[in-house]
């Protein structure tokens, strides 16, 4: 007995001092979303208490989006951080920083001329950018039930919409994008959908009873991408997050009135 307690102290210090991450094996999705926020020194772990510039350990399945979704990091500066492109295939066993780099500037076109008006030409009718806050289309509601708790920057699974909904209810995409994540690896969220709309603007829907897409598919707006459900949580619901530059937004404040 004596030969075993030593050994088990021996074996708590070495993983104590181990230099990178490695993400629970079990789900901890109730204690987790009472964990607060101000606990973390990433910007948000899903996990919690991680020290940015931590080195993580690529699991089975991962995705760049889902990593940076999970530590709340852009995904586009983490990508650079690690000098490897957004889309790149990540490998079981590969090791990355959690941290975040400027991302590359995308190449700037020449503008052509500008046309000149003349007088015999009429005013042009002026018209109404899109708001520069909510992305260059028209968000949808990704269920048609009602909000059951808001947004809160407090806990971090209040950093969302929690919309009502009946087991099997199809989850629709909220705007067109690129599926980047799907799948039930980050705890707490159970089945779990990323889409990339853009280099800005991400949106996630979690506790899905099923998935209908993969990752790396291209979705239209309001084309059916899970069916709601109650994995990782105790009732049927759906988890709506939207993310800009990697930073969780209020959905209400960009999503249409009703």
């Amino acid at each position: 007995m004596v030969g075993r307690s030593f050994s088990a102290c021996v074996i708590t210090v070495v993983l104590a001092s181990c230099a990178s991450y490695q993400p629970p094996l079990s789900d901890k999705s109730r204690a987790v979303e009472k964990t607060p926020v101000t606990v973390r020194m990433t910007p948000g772990s899903v996990e919690g208490g991680i020290p940015k510039g931590t080195r993580y350990v690529v699991q089975s399945g991962d995705t760049l989006y889902g990593v940076a979704f999970r530590f709340e990091l852009d995904p586009e500066g983490l990508a650079a951080a690690n000098r490897i492109a957004p889309f790149a295939q990540l490998k079981s066993g590969q090791s990355l920083t959690l941290s975040e780099a400027a991302a590359p500037q995308s190449p700037i076109t020449k503008p052509s001329p500008p046309k000149v008006a003349t007088a015999t030409q009429p005013a042009p009718t002026a018209v109404k950018a899109a708001p520069i806050a909510s992305g260059p289309w028209s968000w949808q509601w990704p269920v048609p039930g009602k909000v059951l708790s808001g947004f809160s920057s407090k806990e971090r699974f209040s950093r969302s919409v929690r919309l009502q909904g009946q087991t099997g209810d199809p989850v629709k995409a909220a705007a067109p994008g690129r599926v980047v994540y799907a799948g039930d690896g980050l705890v707490g969220l159970g089945n779990l959908v990323l889409i990339r709309h853009d280099e800005t603007w991400l949106s996630a829907y979690g506790h899905n009873q099923s998935l209908q897409v993969q990752t790396n598919q291209t979705v239209a707006a309001g084309q059916t991408i899970a069916t709601l459900g109650a994995t990782g949580t105790d009732t049927p619901k759906l988890h709506f997050e939207i993310r800009r530059d990697g930073n969780p937004v209020d959905p209400l404040s960009v999503l249409p009135s009703r």
